[in-house]
């Protein structure tokens, strides 16, 4: 909880108040290598603050020339970022993202129902949430960024940008969030290497 509130108060100043009543409605959870957090065709309910570990975001598609599905890796988060199903916990409907952790995981959740009834209670929680927001437009518009980039530059734009996850993130989910094939990603690095 110590985690959450010091980045929370880098952001804007949190009340006494506002601080007691996150830690009434922050719950924390445990989460193994590979367990499941959030699961498509359901509603994402729950919004996350990572205190430990690495979490993915992806999706599953048919692929056109088979009939087996494919993992698309939509984003990676670790220690310190907020994560959630944004378009299902905001709407309140079913979701397509799953929502796993890479690695074992500490989180601290609270409900869509006690996020509404905080903003309530404390609309000095908005600056928060706005932080929070820009963030993650600003993560999102550099994955759009990325994706215009040819295959070559694109692993350069991650290896600039988001070092952490070419050293923590299999490669394998790597190049489907990088919109490439295993085999490219692999010659890319070696080229790098020489």
């Amino acid at each position: 909880m110590d985690k959450l509130l010091e980045i929370l108060l880098k952001m804007a100043p949190l009340s006494e108040s506002l601080q007691k009543y996150l830690k009434l409605i922050m719950v924390p959870y445990e989460f193994s290598r590979g367990e499941f957090i959030e699961h498509a065709g359901t509603i994402h309910e729950r919004a996350y603050f990572i205190v430990k570990g690495i979490i993915r975001c992806y999706t599953r598609r048919n692929r056109s020339d088979e009939d087996k599905e494919l993992e698309i890796n939509k984003w990676f988060k670790c220690e310190g970022d907020m994560i959630t199903s944004i378009e299902s916990f905001q709407q309140q409907i079913p979701s397509e993202e799953y929502i796993q952790a890479l690695k074992p995981s500490i989180v601290l959740s609270t409900t869509f129902a006690e996020l509404g009834k905080l903003y309530e209670a404390f609309p000095e929680f908005y600056k928060h949430s706005h932080v929070i927001a820009t963030r993650e437009r600003q993560f999102q518009g550099h994955v759009s960024d990325m994706l215009r980039l040819p295959g070559k530059e694109r692993y350069l734009f991650i290896l600039q940008r988001y070092p952490e996850l070419l050293k923590h993130i299999p490669q394998k989910y790597l190049a489907t969030f990088m919109g490439l094939e295993e085999t490219t990603v692999s010659r890319i690095k070696s080229q790098k290497r020489l």
